[in-house]
């Protein structure tokens, strides 16, 4: 069998970090790749800080549109614990060649899901299990707020990349949550975006979707003369990470779960954001044509307005995605209440791929003018 299609018991690891897990009293009984659909959906539904990106659906969408194959693995520990590791791999590519993603670039956040709450010797086991792959590289974005228990994990060809999101916990009603929590100047602008009268859409029908994407290629040309990048550059770059087929795909694999919510002045596209909704929400995109967005305020009333669903829909969390080192967008994000989580985006490297990418990277940029917007 390979690597990728297994189903095998596992006694125990050779590795310097078995005695620690016997110590501990965990060891790993189980190893299932693909994990089996239906224990991934129950596992996934019973993690309460899972987003949906980690579920099973996501897989299907991503793997609908390739060029990604589902390697997920499915483990289950020596006490009980069940635990789900969505991880993508390219077809036909040898093992010792692969990437091993979780998630691809730009398709979220994967790491760990599990039915009980999870232990550093756990994490160290899925490692251990990972090395044996023997990929080039794998790297793993986890969520955020269950990245501390990658950091834990040590080891050759480990490496850490400081991240930043935002996230607003949902633990009270969208009226308390809006009065006490969205700022001053976040109510001032809802208020502008009524008075302006936007009109309010959503769904996740193709005519939206197509609509979304029209704002966001209007998007990737204004990031274009931010950054000083050739605007052509700029399109092919953004349309190989989000072409209209990879939202029709999403669309058509996870329906209601996905939902875009678009705003429009004078039946004319103003913004649109995609939110992602599961047990907890997940603002995944946004687009907008700012000469019509900026004076309507309307990606304050959009990102209100998927709030209070959220809320509706009994979800305990509203992730609004990566921030970075933006002041601007950290700024934007914490009218509405949200707070900035860092973490760490984890790899395993048997060559040092994150620094020769980041030198290329770097060089091209330098090459070609362009700056961080």
């Amino acid at each position: 069998m390979t690597p990728d299609s297994d189903h095998r018991q596992i006694e125990g690891y050779d590795t310097p970090d078995a005695a620690s897990h016997l110590a501990l009293g965990v060891t790993l009984t189980e190893v299932v790749s693909p994990a089996p659909r239906e224990d991934w959906f129950d596992i996934w539904s019973s993690d309460p800080f899972a987003l949906p990106t980690q579920g099973p659906d996501w897989m299907l969408a991503a793997t609908s549109l390739g060029p990604y194959r589902d390697s997920s693995r499915f483990y289950r520990f020596s006490d009980g614990v069940r635990a789900v590791l969505p991880l993508f791999s390219r077809p036909g590519v040898p093992a010792i060649l692969q990437y091993l993603a979780s998630p691809p670039p730009a398709w979220g956040y994967g790491g760990l899901v599990s039915d009980r709450p999870l232990m550093p010797a756990h994490y160290a086991i899925v490692v251990a299990d990972l090395r044996k792959r023997n990929a080039l590289q794998v790297s793993i974005r986890p969520n955020p707020f269950t990245s501390h228990y990658w950091k834990n994990v040590e080891g050759r060809g480990i490496l850490f990349l400081s991240k930043r999101a935002h996230v607003l916990e949902l633990s009270e009603d969208f009226g308390t949550i809006r009065a006490k929590r969205f700022s001053s100047n976040a109510r001032r602008h809802l208020k502008t975006a009524q008075a302006a009268g936007l009109e309010v859409v959503s769904g996740h029908d193709p005519e939206i979707i197509q609509e979304f994407h029209g704002l966001l290629m209007q998007s990737f040309d204004r990031w274009a003369a931010q950054q000083g990048e050739p605007a052509l550059l700029a399109r092919l770059r953004g349309t190989r990470r989000d072409p209209l087929e990879k939202f029709l795909a999403i669309a058509r694999t996870i329906g209601p779960q996905m939902k875009i919510y678009l705003a429009r002045l004078d039946q004319r596209p103003a913004a649109a954001i995609i939110v992602l909704f599961g047990r907890n929400a997940h603002y995944t995109r946004g687009a907008m044509d700012k000469a019509l967005a900026g004076p309507t305020a309307a990606n304050y009333l959009l990102h209100a307005t998927a709030i209070e669903e959220a809320c509706r829909r009994g979800c305990g969390t509203y992730n609004m995605g990566e921030t970075g080192q933006s002041k601007s967008l950290a700024d934007f994000k914490e009218k509405f209440g949200a707070v900035g989580v860092d973490y760490s985006e984890f790899r395993l490297e048997r060559l040092p791929i994150t620094r020769i990418d980041s030198l290329l990277r770097t060089t091209v940029k330098r090459l070609l003018g362009m700056k961080d917007a």
